[in-house]
């Protein structure tokens, strides 16, 4: 499919894989580090993973937000610095698999989900 200005657009299916593919690799990262959905952390896994598939669909509009968390992830990043690193090695897999730069506050909002699982 191609867009008024030209541009080739990736069809539904493309993008249900890609989101596949992301889901699957980071399900993949939470297991490294000994995150596993369990009938303890069911709700806030699954919010989790709701969260991703928000994102990863707002994505694919576009949408983006604009709004500054710095000081924020700065005092998790110090509080909680295991949830940190696996939310940041989220945040760079998930910027690898799109081939786009996601805004930082995502990271923010990827290192809260895995706090409450860890």
């Amino acid at each position: 499919m191609i867009n008024a200005q030209g541009e080739t657009l990736p069809d539904s299916h493309q993008e249900q894989e890609l989101s596949k593919q992301l889901m699957e690799k980071v399900e993949k990262v939470l297991q490294e580090h000994g995150i596993r959905r369990r009938k303890s952390n069911s709700n806030f896994y699954d919010r989790f993973m709701l969260h991703l598939s928000y994102f990863l669909s707002n994505l694919e509009r576009g949408n983006e937000q604009m709004i500054s968390l710095d000081d924020l992830d700065q005092s998790i990043r110090l509080t909680h610095p295991q949830a940190h690193a696996i939310g940041s090695q989220i945040f760079m897999l998930i910027q690898e698999v799109v081939g786009q730069t996601i805004p930082s506050t995502e990271r923010f909002y990827l290192v809260l989900h895995i706090q409450r699982l860890l």
